[in-house]
């Protein structure tokens, strides 16, 4: 007889898709409870949460031990990676924020959110019981676009949340969670993106790999006495990314750009016509190499990494 008196459960015991509302503007880390209508993340592949705590070693002079340990607070930092069917839920972490909106859905990163997971789970019994997972007061620290040859996009992001509570009530009135099969369409690959998807300074080019970063700046702050962050806010927003493109192609254009006085350029990367395009400014080329190989099995290639000023996805 098993030693265990419980159906353990797989990621597919989620009832409902990874979702998400926008929190009021006066009211940071507060669930939603009076008829939250969420929004589903399409299409979140994976979410990997982590409870990290503060440790507070506590010492005593003369002892090869501690005295004690403390907890002096939890941190809620949580992943999510996307295989997005449009650019609704991850311009969050890549466009400009708009301070005027913050509470809005148009808040974009200057606006915080929450995210309900619902799914079943054993309470140590046979039984299996709706649970609901919450992740409150959280905002988009970093949003890596990354796409290949022959490969879909894949987008990972990275958030900081001020609080997790899992509970087998949701303590939501009238609540209207999107369904996992109320996400329909297909995922953004590759192929979507037609010849010469990339475009520097206002000329086109192959390229084998495209992958763009871009980091608010988050900054969250605790205040004493509350063990959680009280407050967090976009900073300083930088756009890196990098590529590769064939020797030869536009002759030596990108060495001229590299090799110059750089003041800044235009990076636009369409994923999708009418879908998803990335606009990057002010870019300048970091850095790339020119390499010559003892064997001579691969075609050549000058890859690139550029940091710019901003980034908006758009649909055109």
């Amino acid at each position: 007889m098993s030693q265990l008196n419980f159906p353990g459960i797989t990621s597919a015991y989620a009832s409902n898709p990874l979702s998400y509302i926008v929190e009021p503007a006066d009211a940071f880390g507060v669930k939603i409870t009076a008829s939250p209508s969420y929004t589903a993340v399409a299409l979140a592949e994976n979410v990997d949460i982590t409870l990290g705590s503060t440790t507070l070693d506590i010492m005593q002079a003369g002892s090869f031990f501690r005295y004690s340990m403390r907890t002096g607070g939890q941190n809620f930092p949580f992943h999510i990676d996307v295989s997005p069917l449009d650019i609704n839920f991850i311009k969050i972490g890549t466009n400009a924020p708009l301070l005027a909106s913050i509470g809005l859905s148009a808040g974009l990163a200057a606006s915080s959110y929450q995210f309900v997971m619902k799914y079943k789970q054993s309470y140590g019994t046979a039984a299996l019981t709706d649970t609901y997972l919450f992740l409150l007061g959280c905002r988009p620290a970093n949003t890596t676009i990354n796409v290949t040859p022959q490969g879909k996009v894949t987008v990972g992001m990275d958030w900081i949340a001020r609080e997790m509570t899992v509970s087998a009530t949701s303590g939501l009135t009238t609540p209207t969670i999107p369904t996992i099969a109320s996400i329909t369409g297909p995922v953004i690959i590759d192929a979507d993106a037609g010849a010469l998807p990339l475009t520097i300074d206002g000329s086109t080019y192959a390229t084998n790999g495209f992958t763009l970063s871009v980091d608010t700046g988050l900054i969250s702050q605790a205040y004493n006495g509350s063990g959680k962050i009280d407050i967090s806010a976009p900073g300083l927003n930088t756009t890196t990314g990098n590529f590769s493109v064939p020797v030869g192609s536009r002759g030596l254009s990108l060495e001229t750009i590299a090799l110059s006085n750089q003041t800044g350029v235009t990076i636009d990367y369409n994923f999708k016509s009418g879908t998803m395009v990335s606009h990057s400014t002010g870019c300048i080329l970091e850095s790339g190499s020119r390499g010559f190989p003892g064997q001579p099995n691969s075609i050549l290639e000058n890859p690139f990494s550029f940091k710019g000023s901003a980034t908006t996805l758009a649909t055109s």
